[in-house]
């Protein structure tokens, strides 16, 4: 749970941006539509704006890309719309530490939230997303702020069962069940009661998750618990603003699993791998926080834990009053918006503190499992255990032998390598540290959906229904066969259509003991195509690539 902030961290980091310097997919939006202007103050008398929306003059285009499913830049769009005001607080741009109403530098921290997106190729959803919150921090015009341009980004939900197979393994390759945005570039083609503005934005994997929840405050003196971020709020006093025109009464907070950065208070020895950042669109407010510690991992002595606070990302942490009630860590009467970590004076930990894992496809057509620790001390080591649910009652150990630890302040990438896999399966991988005394943890799932990068030899395999396609990509003056395995009782079809969902091509399954037919595409032209196998237990989709 704990950690000092390290040097070596900061390596870490560096290599994370060093890796991501390729964008693999960059948009560019026209015409993005902010408003009406009901929200919080700014400054003389101008209002934020309330409400983010893809309207019928928005429109967008892909600047570049860099994915091996996708076949350039033509016909690829994003849309996001729906976006709603839910957070807002001043924030000093220059001086983080600083007055946030200083002339010259105030600014603000916003979050539209509950927006909704995906991504298109030729009109057809390939990656779609909900539950997406866009943070932005707005360096006010001159005099009142620097009137620097303005950066943002966003996380959203990835909606596998309306997404392209190909498109999720990539963008959910961390096993988050995420995609982040990044925004840039923004430039103000309209300013006044709505707001239209151009931006860049790229959308690659998250490297963490960053939970978001909101909730409306109707009552006083009632707890409002803040799902799946382990924070409670009992609001005494919430000072609404503009309602008759901007219903303010929300309040957000985001649960961010990544060590926060920073410089920590004298005294403070290490903090949590995971920090909160709590805000609203209200005026004011005054509530009792409270932090539930049986959500956090490694604490032995809670009468050694401070709440750490600081007012944006970029300022000091400092120590702030609380009060220890059970298994809560409490904030009374507290009135500020802001970032939130829990740290200690002691040396709480676990044996092992892990900064990720995930599992991905390799050129054998292996899925290999990958996990990193900050710190280890005193681990015996790893075993990993695998299902194809996810259920870790149904799991089975991968390995007979533990993966030994190495035991080190610095931490330690490993990996395990599965073979035995079934093209086109889902697999769930859990992790299970032991420690020399013999404690136990469990980590996971991570879910990955297996693809095999050479289908031109498919493997021998049992499972029943629509396997692969293969070859895939294929020229169009070749042959494509369609690999199955279904009961001897059953009926099948294959029909396929193509970009507008028309259906161009169809075959019957004859010979159901056969484990392939061929797939009708002499007459197709060149172009991605979508190939259904329907039986009695419903439809199996997979996307099929025709070259000329």
């Amino acid at each position: 749970m704990f950690r000092k902030i390290s040097m070596m961290f900061m390596l870490l980091l560096l290599l994370h941006l060093t890796l991501f310097a390729v964008d693999p997919i960059k948009f560019h939006f026209n015409d993005l539509e902010y408003g009406p202007a009901f929200g919080p103050l700014m400054f003389q008398d101008v209002h934020a704006y309330t409400d983010l929306n893809y309207t019928a003059s928005t429109s967008s285009v892909c600047l570049s890309e860099n994915l091996d499913f996708l076949n350039g830049v033509n016909g690829v769009t994003v849309f996001i719309d729906n976006g709603y005001l839910d957070s807002f607080f001043n924030i000093n741009t220059v001086n983080p530490n600083g007055n946030p109403f200083a002339l010259g530098q105030s600014g603000d921290r916003r979050i539209y939230a509950e927006a909704v997106g995906d991504i298109k190729v030729n009109g057809v959803p390939v990656l779609k997303a909900n539950n997406i919150f866009i943070i932005m921090d707005v360096c006010y015009p001159q005099p009142f702020g620097t009137g620097d341009e303005e950066f943002g980004e966003g996380w959203g939900t990835i909606i596998p069962d309306e997404s392209d197979p190909d498109w999720v393994n990539y963008f959910d390759q961390n096993g988050t069940g995420q995609i982040h945005f990044k925004f840039s570039s923004f430039s103000s083609v309209v300013q006044g009661y709505y707001g239209i503005y151009d931006c860049d934005v790229v959308v690659e994997p998250s490297q963490f998750r960053r939970e978001l929840a909101a909730e409306h405050i109707i009552y006083l003196n009632q707890d409002y618990t803040f799902n799946n971020t382990g924070i409670t709020m009992n609001f005494i006093n919430l000072e609404d603003f503009h309602h008759e025109l901007y219903s303010s009464d929300r309040f957000t907070v985001q649960k961010i699993e990544a060590l926060p950065l920073g410089v920590l208070p004298d005294g403070i020895n290490r903090i949590t791998h995971n920090y909160w950042e709590i805000g609203t669109s209200a005026n004011t407010y005054q509530a009792t926080v409270s932090f539930d510690l049986t959500t956090i991992d490694g604490i032995s002595t809670p009468e050694n834990l401070r709440v750490l606070y600081r007012s944006n990302p970029l300022a000091d942490w400092q120590i702030i009053a609380s009060v220890l009630n059970g298994n809560n860590l409490t904030l009374i009467n507290h009135t500020s918006e802001g970032q939130y970590t829990i740290g200690t004076i002691a040396d709480d930990t676990l044996p092992v503190t892990l900064s990720s894992f995930n599992a991905v496809m390799d050129a054998t057509n292996s899925v290999n499992v990958k996990w990193k620790t900050e710190s280890e001390s005193d681990m015996l080591g790893y075993h990993i255990l695998r299902a194809n649910q996810e259920n870790i009652t149904n799991a089975v150990n991968l390995t007979i032998n533990p993966i030994l630890a190495v035991n080190t302040s610095d931490g330690k990438l490993y990996s395990f390598t599965d073979s035995e896999i079934i093209n086109q399966t889902d697999y769930y991988y859990w992790l299970n540290s032991i420690s020399m005394n013999g404690e136990v943890t469990y980590y996971g799932p991570v879910h990955i959906l297996t693809k095999f990068s050479n289908d031109d030899n498919p493997p021998v395999i049992s499972k029943e229904g629509f396997r692969s396609i293969y070859p895939n990509p294929v020229g169009n003056n070749d042959v494509c066969y369609a690999e199955y395995k279904l009961n001897e009782s059953d009926q099948a079809k294959f029909t396929i259509y193509n970009i507008k969902g028309q259906h161009v091509a169809s075959t019957e399954v004859i010979n159901i003991n056969l484990n392939s037919v061929r797939l009708p595409i002499s007459k197709l032209t060149a172009g991605i195509y979508f190939v259904s196998l329907e039986t009695s237990k419903g439809k199996d989709i997979k996307k099929l690539l025709i070259l000329k």
